[in-house]
């Protein structure tokens, strides 16, 4: 589950960057939107090590998939809007 303390440390991220994201808590992860129009970009959910998250993205089968064939990319909370806004998976649309 994505705690409180993890969820302003990544709201402050993506204040940092000026972008066009929102992020909404669901469930146990938080969701990513561009906050214009509402689409889905991505999803973390926390990982079973603490302080790190796993990163989904928003497939063409419109539901949240894991990047990679080997299983989740898992990154450090306090990274995860650089993982996102570089996008070196090809999978995020901003």
């Amino acid at each position: 589950m994505i705690s409180s303390e993890e969820f302003k440390t990544v709201l402050k991220q993506i204040e940092g960057y000026n972008l066009d994201i929102g992020a909404r808590k669901v469930n146990r992860g938080v969701n990513f939107y561009e906050a214009s129009t509402k689409r889905p970009i991505a999803r973390i959910r926390a990982s079973q090590a603490s302080g790190e998250v796993e990163v989904l993205w928003w497939s063409h089968r419109e539901k949240w998939e894991q990047i990679g064939e080997f299983g989740g990319v898992v990154v450090p909370i306090n990274e995860v809007v650089d993982y996102i806004k570089n996008d070196t998976s090809g999978c995020f649309v901003l």
